[in-house]
């Protein structure tokens, strides 16, 4: 391992041993101290200058530790859990949040189109193409800090619904949605989409003229609630206009 911290730090870094193979935790161990000792922008290209990790191992050891290597981000997680109970108190307070990661390339893993918060205003959504992670936190003060309490991410919920819990989020409205892919037994490399589903748009104007079929129907059957059924009507979300204002 390389010595770039002090030794005290060393067993905080063991705890998250069970998470890694060998080869993946000694790679886990220096990024994580040259991210410490890293100041600016810190990519993985800088962390590794930072600290000189080229002589310790292959560049390309440390890209394929968040590629290929065989680690799991909730494990990850758990153990920060089991780090920070001693400092929680008798009540456990917790958060959720959704942070997006803008990125840009063509052949970024699990990228997509997600609502943006800080370039949206209520006129007029904004959508950026990245990865978006909602994220349980667990929120504690630490002994150097009682008054100030720091949120520590610990595993992405959006991957562990219930049964019972549906999430419910903003979507473009023009969006490609996919069925999962499922397996087919046949040899070469396994496809990553399902089948082609139709757009949030054109799911909505079918729903309408379903909707729209469905009260003409009541109309016709009950005249005396032709003016209630008028009125209902008429607060309907035109989705023709909506779809406008996101593309103009």
């Amino acid at each position: 391992m390389p010595d770039l911290l002090v030794r005290s730090f060393a067993p905080f870094l063991l705890a998250f041993q069970p998470c890694f193979t060998r080869p993946s935790f000694s790679s886990f161990w220096a990024l994580t101290c040259a991210w410490i000792l890293c100041s600016g922008r810190r990519s993985l290209t800088r962390i590794m200058q930072a600290a000189q990790l080229t002589e310790f191992k292959h560049f390309c050891s440390f890209h394929r530790f968040f590629s290929q290597a065989r680690w799991n981000l909730d494990d990850l997680g758990r153990c920060v859990f089991q780090l920070l109970l001693p400092f929680c108190p008798e009540v456990v307070v917790a958060a959720v949040d959704d942070t997006l990661a803008r990125k840009s390339g063509r052949h970024i893993w699990g990228a997509g189109m997600h609502h943006d918060p800080l370039r949206s205003t209520q006129k007029h959504p904004f959508f950026a193409f990245g990865h978006n992670f909602v994220v349980f936190s667990l929120q504690v003060a630490l002994p150097f800090a009682p008054h100030k309490y720091w949120a520590f991410p610990g595993q992405s919920i959006s991957r562990h619904l219930p049964a019972n819990a549906k999430l419910i989020s903003r979507m473009n409205l023009k969006a490609a949605l996919y069925e999962p892919a499922g397996k087919v037994a046949k040899r070469g490399r396994p496809r990553k989409k399902g089948n082609r589903l139709p757009s949030p748009l054109q799911m909505g104007q079918k729903r309408y003229r379903q909707d729209r079929e469905r009260l003409d129907e009541e109309l016709h059957q009950r005249p005396r609630e032709r003016c209630r059924v008028r009125a209902l009507a008429g607060l309907r979300l035109d989705l023709d206009d909506v779809a406008r204002s996101q593309t103009a």
